[in-house]
């Protein structure tokens, strides 16, 4: 395959970006119809009423692949204008600490690929969960604490499973002469988007991945669902990465930068961290620290030197949610319980079980006992009482990109024999009753932790789901 030589590299301004919305006004409306009609609950719109941030309707979160038009979008600002070629390049340090690693192996500074030449390529498909780091940052509130999380308050919407086509990045990085036996940790995979970041209105947003870290699932994905990429969701290009968390999917891709040092944008320096109180702190001595961690009373220099010491958060455990019933919803005694479960490290979904808890009678449901503590009420139940949920599929393994599975699964389970165990142990008191349910979800390797890590950003809630309704007989 031919390749041209890369052109300079340019950040977009602020006024072409601008140029961009009036130039695509028109699909965008488009796309904003579509995504009020799916249902979406919509956290942030734009100034000219178009959806920036929505996570998609738990109803919709029922199917094995998610509808494009269902799937949740996170977007700082309005769609730029899709780019129609990706560069490609290594800097000079990495040209020469990976020469001599691959045996003078001659490598290629730089090329561009237009969308046409990637088309050309060999084409990969895998099913993988895209999933916002802070899906579920609701539930990570804590108010028995007065604890909070900062950021779009995200139930469990901001996620989706989708079918992806595009070129694998090992692929792409052959065209540059590098091989796999060159990839180690001490190099990176720089992934250059044309969106902007919050934290500065000129930086654009980037993530990377030690070179060793790249694995034969990852791609430079041009369609979904088979479709072409909607911009909306970073069409033309963005980054796949199945097991790595949603933030380093970079859309509106426009270059991949081979270097010795990480990407060093806002999301990745000044973003995307676990800002987790240390251990050990008495009660006060932690509230005091979370003050100065965020709002009126924060020091701002103490934060910003505490995330520079984190490391950027690239992963994360087992998940699951309920996707029906809601919190606070009455189910009837004959009823089901639905949700999905999500897998880590590529290994797929074996079981997911499922205990009632009883409520106080005298309690709502929205306002019983805390999560966490239901969560320890759970944890100290046998066994046996737990009862498993019917999976209902999840995608093969990808074999087309060396094995794994990446999607998710579905599961369901009767209400009645869920509560047999609580009522043998005299917890049922009348016609309609408020209970708990406690989710748990397991691979062959691992179980999914029972809570996670309390962080000032609410990132990476992996904590069992706890619901609590009502059940009327």
């Amino acid at each position: 395959m031919s390749v041209s030589p890369a052109a300079p590299s340019s950040a977009p301004s602020v006024r072409n970006t601008r140029t961009a919305e009036a130039e695509h006004k028109a699909q965008e409306a488009l796309e904003k119809h579509k995504a009020d009609e799916a249902g979406f609950i919509v956290h942030e719109r734009s100034a000219d009423g178009a959806i920036l941030n929505a996570e998609s309707s738990l109803s919709t979160l029922s199917t094995l692949l998610t509808p494009l038009s269902s799937l949740f979008l996170r977007n700082r600002h309005a769609p730029p204008a899709p780019c129609s070629s990706l560069q490609l390049s290594i800097s000079a340090a990495a040209r020469a600490l990976l020469r001599s690693r691959a045996d003078g192996a001659a490598l290629q500074a730089d090329c561009t690929l237009q969308l046409r030449q990637l088309g050309a390529m060999p084409q990969h498909d895998v099913v993988a969960v895209l999933e916002c780091a802070g899906n579920r940052r609701r539930e990570m509130a804590r108010p028995e604490r007065g604890e909070s999380s900062e950021g779009i308050q995200w139930g469990a919407g901001a996620v989706g499973n989708v079918a992806w086509r595009g070129v694998r990045l090992f692929d792409l990085l052959r065209l540059l002469g590098l091989h796999l036996d060159a990839l180690d940790d001490a190099s990176s995979l720089r992934f250059e988007g044309l969106h902007l970041h919050l934290l500065s209105s000129q930086a654009l947003f980037g993530a990377s991945l030690p070179l060793a870290a790249l694995a034969p699932q990852h791609l430079v994905a041009t369609h979904a669902n088979d479709e072409a990429l909607p911009r909306v969701h970073g069409g033309a290009l963005r980054a796949v990465l199945p097991g790595v968390v949603g933030a380093r999917w970079i859309k509106w891709l426009r270059a991949l930068h081979v270097d010795v040092v990480p990407e060093a944008s806002a999301p990745m320096r000044d973003d995307y961290k676990m800002l987790c109180p240390p251990a050990g702190l008495a009660e006060r001595q932690r509230s005091e620290w979370l003050a100065r961690m965020s709002g009126a009373q924060m020091d701002g220099e103490m934060r910003r030197r505490l995330m520079l010491e984190q490391p950027a958060l690239m992963s994360v455990g087992i998940g699951s949610a309920v996707v029906t019933p809601r919190e606070g919803e009455v189910v009837d005694v004959h009823g089901e319980i639905r949700g999905y479960a999500v897998p880590a490290n590529g290994q797929a979904i074996q079981s997911v079980s499922l205990l009632f808890l009883a409520l106080p009678a005298t309690t709502p449901p929205s306002s019983s006992l805390s999560r966490t503590h239901l969560r320890q009420l759970a944890a100290a139940r046998p066994a046996h009482e737990w009862r498993a949920a019917q999976l209902l599929g999840s995608p093969a393994a990808a074999q087309d990109v060396g094995g794994g599975t990446w999607g998710w699964t579905l599961w369901r389970a009767s209400v009645k024999p869920l509560l047999r165990p609580a009522r043998r142990r005299g917890e049922a008191r009348g016609k309609e009753e408020a209970w708990a349910v406690v989710v748990r979800a397991s691979t062959s390797e691992a179980r999914q932790e029972q809570e996670s890590p309390y962080n000032v950003r609410g990132f990476a809630n992996r904590s069992w789901p706890v619901v609590r309704i009502s059940v009327a007989s």
